[in-house]
């Protein structure tokens, strides 16, 4: 690049020495001058040009593209340019204009233009940039630079003024304005003109204007001569969230303002909060119970978990349910959350939680304080439904809204008539916190007609024996087997007596032992049957006042068909309870239907155990879970549904077992669940039916008890126990 001096630099370069001759010389009259300090001649800044693209030997095309920067506005910001061609001759002329970086039009400055040419073979070429001299027309500075040039027709016709060179402009497509982000960002975009280096600079600020990133990234060059991007941002978030600015921008020269430059305002997201609008803290509430909120941001999974809980720390309810939003922003909800009501009321707390479900970590909670009224004491029959045709024993099972007192109901059935044919007690688990549960049989007598019948349930006051509540359930019997066509008598003989009729109805009595008698497994039971049963032999069942089962079967009962007065003694093996107390003995006969015609109950008396029964279960995961199956005892005849009670050491997954029942060849003969109670003074304990499907032949069944997270599939503890399924019974021949 050549270097010129300007006129005015020559011109204040003779003054200068001509100054310095005349002080350095004589004074007047001959006198010696008084010496003069040195002084520093300042010296103009250097004019110089730098093309920054195209770079030497880039391969070009029409209208070829030109930036880059003067050190020194030139005069009017004008630059000439020209075009050479291979073997040197003139292709094109003209000029570009340059914006200054400063104010001061004497600083630096920038240009960026466009050269159109027209040349029918490419070929090597040279590209030229001037300031000249306006008031003598000699070159001020100059740069060139080496390019290979491409073949093109697309020049601007001779005498047509030259195209503006398009100024540098750069536009983010994605993401939108407002877009919720984290780190990184990825940003896309474009730039009217490639930048210089082929790269542009970002900066990330926060509300405050406080930088949180900046960095540079690549630009590519399309096709059309113009830029394209797409970058990964990172930044450092703001704690709080809120707006951030993106700024891209390409740089000037050193010290000079950006060349172009674009802003982006996103947001990023606070961080999680849950606020719980209504009901608001203390309000009496039942359930379900309607909860409204917001969240900061969207929750994991979408949904917030709940948990219920009393004034004790009682779970009462829990689950999941799902907001309104989208991902990256706020949302809300309105949820119906449901739980058990604590019988005394009082003060429940609902737990509200956004849960990272692959970490389980609790991002954020809320919790709500509310009170809940006192129950009114209901008692609630669950199975049979109204209407059922049922027989004796009849299986009846429900709940409580409270504890009744003495842990007891009282149940009356009676016929259309409102002829009593069956009364008693019966057990009730539970707690006062939680209320009770019931699962019982119940024994009366079959209406010979069979018809309609009433269950009443009752809770009586123990002390004066009125009725504090009850509940009563219409039910039907079946009728008797329609008789089959019977030959007519062909005579009737006189009578010569007036003998005493025989029993028409089956009729069972216990002789021995008496009531309140202690005794222990075996217990050695005689009695009379009205009427020679059916099968040839009875059936027995123990149980403790809360309807436990301790043990069943049958046992046979000697003579023959048709006799009457039928003397019988059985022994009877059961599971003698840990804690002792009263248990009731349970004689019966049941006709081919498996219908109960005929029963008769004692009351004994059992000693506490020494010792508690050994654990038949223990969790695979070393945990401390137990199942105690009390009844029915291994190898037990029973039928579908059997009654099964026992405990467990700690409170099961969900508050229930699970069960299986299969035959010999491991066939399934039925599945449910088992609810299990926390008693207070006993722990866990559970009594209800298992459901199956009997063997045709019968035989052995195995049933299976198992605490199971249903989610892993997983066992805690599981217990198994053998029984023996009758055939069905088939009449006999007299």
């Amino acid at each position: 690049m050549h270097k010129y001096v300007h006129w005015w630099q020559w011109r204040w370069t003779m003054v200068m020495l001509g100054l310095v001759l005349l002080l350095s010389g004589c004074g007047f009259g001959g006198s010696t001058p008084t010496p003069t300090p040195e002084q520093t001649t300042p010296v103009p800044p250097r004019r110089t040009i730098t093309i920054l693209s195209p770079t030497t030997d880039a391969t070009v095309t029409s209208p070829i593209v030109v930036t880059g920067d003067v050190t020194i506005m030139p005069f009017e910001a004008n630059l000439n340019y020209r075009l050479f061609g291979p073997g040197g001759g003139l292709l094109a002329e003209g000029f570009f204009t340059a914006e200054a970086l400063q104010d001061d039009l004497g600083g630096p400055g920038v240009f960026a233009g466009e050269i159109p040419y027209t040349l029918e073979q490419g070929g090597p070429g040279r590209i030229e940039v001037l300031e000249i001299s306006a008031a003598d027309g000699s070159t001020m500075a100059i740069a060139s630079v080496s390019v290979n040039l491409s073949p093109s027709n697309g020049a601007t016709g001779e005498g047509e003024p030259t195209p503006e060179p398009q100024a540098q402009a750069i536009t983010l497509d994605s993401p939108p304005p407002g877009t919720t982000v984290g780190s990184p960002v990825t940003i896309a975009g474009r730039t009217t003109v490639p930048p210089a280096g082929n790269s542009l600079t970002f900066v990330m600020r926060d509300a405050a204007g406080t930088i949180i990133g900046n960095g540079v990234f690549p630009v590519n060059v399309t096709a059309e001569g113009q830029g394209s991007f797409t970058a990964s941002i990172g930044f450092n978030p703001p704690l709080e969230g809120g707006a951030v600015t993106l700024e891209v921008l390409e740089p000037g020269a050193p010290g000079a303002p950006a060349v172009a430059s674009t802003q982006l305002v996103m947001v990023v997201a606070p961080p999680q909060a849950i606020v719980v609008e209504s009901p608001p803290p203390g309000t009496t509430v039942g359930s379900p119970v309607t909860l409204t909120g917001r969240t900061a941001r969207f929750p994991f999974q979408g949904n917030l978990l709940y948990r219920v809980f009393d004034a004790a720390g009682r779970d009462l309810g829990n689950g999941f349910f799902p907001v309104l939003g989208a991902e990256g922003g706020p949302a809300i909800f309105n949820a119906s959350v449901t739980f058990n009501l604590p019988v005394t009321g009082g003060r429940i707390t609902i737990e509200i939680a956004d849960q990272n479900a692959s970490t389980n970590e609790i991002i954020a909670s809320a919790r709500l304080d509310l009170n809940v009224a006192p129950q009114a004491q209901a008692i609630i029959i669950e199975s049979p439904p109204a209407g059922t045709t049922v027989g004796s024993p009849m299986t009846i099972a429900g709940r409580t809204v409270q504890l009744p007192p003495n842990s007891q109901l009282t149940f009356r059935v009676r016929d259309v008539n409102g002829q009593q044919l069956g009364t008693g007690q019966f057990g009730v688990s539970g707690s006062q916190e939680g209320g009770g549960r019931f699962n019982s049989q119940i024994f009366f007598n079959l209406p010979q007609g069979g018809g309609s019948i009433n269950l009443e349930l009752l809770e009586l006051d123990p002390n004066t024996g009125q009725v504090m509540t009850s509940v009563t359930l219409p039910l039907n019997v079946a009728g008797p087997p329609t008789p089959t066509a019977t030959p007519a008598p062909t005579a009737t003989p006189a009578p010569t007596a007036t003998p005493v009729p025989p029993p028409t109805r089956q009729a069972i009595t216990i002789e021995t032992p008496p009531t309140g008698t202690t005794v222990g497994s075996p217990v050695v039971i005689t009695g009379r049957a009205a009427l020679y049963p059916q099968f040839r032999e009875l059936y027995y069942v123990v149980r403790t006042l809360t309807r436990e089962t301790l043990g069943q079967g049958s046992f046979p009962v000697a003579g023959q068909t048709g006799q009457v007065n039928v003397p019988f003694t059985a022994s009877l093996n059961f599971t003698e309870p840990v804690q002792g107390g009263a248990i009731a003995v349970e004689i019966y006969d049941r006709d081919g239907a498996g219908q109960i015609i005929a029963s008769a109950i004692v009351q004994l008396q059992v000693n506490p155990r020494a010792q508690p029964p050994t654990p038949t279960s223990i969790g695979p995961a070393g945990d401390q879970q137990v199942i105690n199956v009390t009844s029915p005892v291994t190898d037990t005849v029973v039928g579908s549904p059997a009654i099964f009670d026992g405990t467990t050491a700690l409170a099961p997954f969900q508050s229930r077992l699970v069960y299986t029942v299969t035959d010999a060849a491991g066939n399934e003969l039925g599945k449910g669940e088992l609810s299990v109670r926390e008693v207070p003074g006993i722990g866990f304990v559970f009594s209800g039916p298992v459901l199956f499907t009997v063997p045709p032949a019968g035989g052995e069944i195995t049933v299976r008890l198992a605490d199971q997270n249903d989610r892993l599939l997983v066992p805690f503890a599981e217990t198994s126990i053998r029984l023996v399924v009758a055939p069905p019974p088939q009449p006999r021949a007299p």
